[in-house]
């Protein structure tokens, strides 16, 4: 045996993802397997770096032995959700995942990838990752230099990598509004190439849910390939959730034996972005009288945006183009100021849209004036959370 792991059952540490091990270590604590049942004490050895046995091996000895009392030991986790199709093309250990235990990572979920690409396409791919994915536009160039040219059909070029994305518009993400022809075609050609999932992530308003999932549905089980996708269940609106598990329930008590089965992916927390002054997005960041005197030092920023004067012209402005996911940098009722102390579970009456009410100003002018705040490490540091 390689290595022989015991682990703990208070804590979370774990080993280091990126050490080689050649022995094995005994000990005893809390193992968790991941199959459902509850934590147990005992030890995980581990041969050519496959696990070999579960259990107490106190008999047994190992020329390398960690001692993992008082933490967890797990199996590598599966994430199945990542942004990483770009950073994938420079950083091989994909952190943070792999840093945090997880061994398998999927890819291509969103639809947004790097190849192939049109060398005409490339300033319309460098755009939306700058703006879905936040890479910064200056180092992309380099990267689409070497990208793979499609062939003249939309969705066989993705057969042999078995990747379920395409380009359907200039202004719009891969896949985004594909018919259900295409969606098909793309779907056999994962089969076609070795693919045996079909994922996908879908931006439906409540009103189009039931259509959106039974085309999914009927595609999956014409090829017969299990499917899965992300649910998103919004902060306000008429609930779709119901509905949708109602589908799914059904769906999978219809399918063919052996055929097409259908998993919701719904988020263990909600998405959160951080907001400000020195971040990529504030709430003023696509405004034109905002974006004159956003290339000035942070210092100067503040003390410019604290003249009533430019307050005024900022606050009287309207947006102008940009990214179109900074719509959620306005969404008053679900933005919370954020200092060194963070709360992650804040109360209502703490957002950006109560405070405002409460003072009988209008949400803009309260977001305005907390940017300014004079938080740590200096003015015009505070950061909100949404």
């Amino acid at each position: 045996m390689d290595l022989h792991y015991g682990s703990g059952h208070k804590g979370t540490r774990r080993a280091d993802p990126y050490q080689q091990f050649r022995s094995r270590d005994a000990s005893h604590g809390a193992i968790v397997d991941g199959l459902g049942g509850e934590p147990h004490v005992g030890d995980v050895a581990v041969r050519d770096g496959v696990i070999a046995a579960v259990g107490h091996l106190d008999g047994e000895r190992a020329a390398r032995e960690i001692d993992a009392t008082g933490l967890l030991v797990t199996s590598g986790f599966v994430e199945l959700h990542t942004h990483y199709d770009g950073q994938s093309i420079w950083l091989e250990r994909l952190t943070p995942s792999s840093a945090h235990g997880v061994t398998t990572a999927l890819m291509g979920n969103c639809g947004v990838g790097f190849a192939p690409c049109r060398q005409s396409d490339h300033d319309v791919l460098v755009d939306v990752m700058a703006g879905v994915e936040d890479i910064p536009g200056v180092v992309m160039p380099t990267v689409c230099r070497g990208l793979g040219k499609p062939s003249p059909n939309t969705s066989r070029p993705w057969k042999k990598a078995g990747v379920t994305s395409t380009w359907r518009s200039t202004r719009r993400i891969p896949s985004y509004g594909a018919a259900r022809e295409e969606i098909e075609e793309i779907a056999r050609g994962v089969v076609d190439g070795g693919g045996r999932l079909l994922q996908f992530v879908s931006d439906i308003p409540a009103a189009a849910t039931r259509l959106v999932l039974q085309t999914m549905f009927d595609v999956a089980e014409d090829v017969g390939l299990p499917l899965t996708f992300t649910f998103v269940v919004a902060n306000a609106g008429d609930p779709t959730w119901e509905d949708a598990i109602a589908m799914i329930e059904k769906a999978n008590t219809n399918a063919r034996a052996g055929g097409a089965q259908f998993t919701a992916q719904l988020l263990p927390r909600p998405i959160g972005l951080i907001i400000g002054l020195q971040l990529s997005a504030n709430p003023f960041v696509l405004y034109p009288s905002y974006r004159e005197i956003s290339h000035l030092p942070l210092a100067e920023r503040v003390a410019e945006m604290r003249k009533p004067e430019v307050r005024v012209r900022i606050l009287a402005d309207e947006p102008g183009v940009g990214r179109p996911m900074l719509y959620v940098t306005q969404m008053w009722d679900w933005i919370f100021p954020l200092d060194d102390n963070p709360n992650y579970e804040p109360d209502p009456a703490d957002s950006i849209g109560a405070r405002a009410r409460v003072k009988g100003v209008d949400p803009m002018e309260e977001a305005y004036d907390r940017l300014l705040d004079a938080g740590p490490p200096r003015p015009g540091a505070t950061r909100l959370r949404c």
